[in-house]
């Protein structure tokens, strides 16, 4: 775990999906504004687990309990990101602890 600063080239290789979509401006205001911790978890279902507990990507869509229907605004300021599958992960850790896929 750290905490850090995502600059722009970080920003746009780790949301290179969302390319075409209309929150992606905004999207990379909002993850470069600030420091952001960022973690690896580890364990048996590690990302379903962690997806169950952040609540669906657009806030306005999640439960009271989870991360995002506590904290998050919407689906650009949701407050955290989990990665989707272990190739995401995989790729996203080397992304941010170094030996990454930019």
């Amino acid at each position: 775990m750290k905490m850090m600063e995502i600059d722009e080239g970080l920003a746009k290789s780790h949301y290179r999906d969302h390319v075409e979509k209309d929150f992606f401006g905004p999207l990379l205001k909002y993850i470069t504004s600030g420091p952001v911790i960022v973690m690896v978890i580890s364990g048996e279902d590690a990302i379903g687990q962690a997806r169950k507990l952040m609540g669906p990507t657009d806030s306005r869509k999640a439960s009271k309990g989870t991360i995002r229907g506590d904290f998050g605004k919407d689906v650009t300021i949701n407050v955290i990101h989990g990665s989707d599958s272990a190739e995401s992960a995989v790729r996203e850790i080397g992304l941010f602890f170094g030996g990454g896929d930019q």
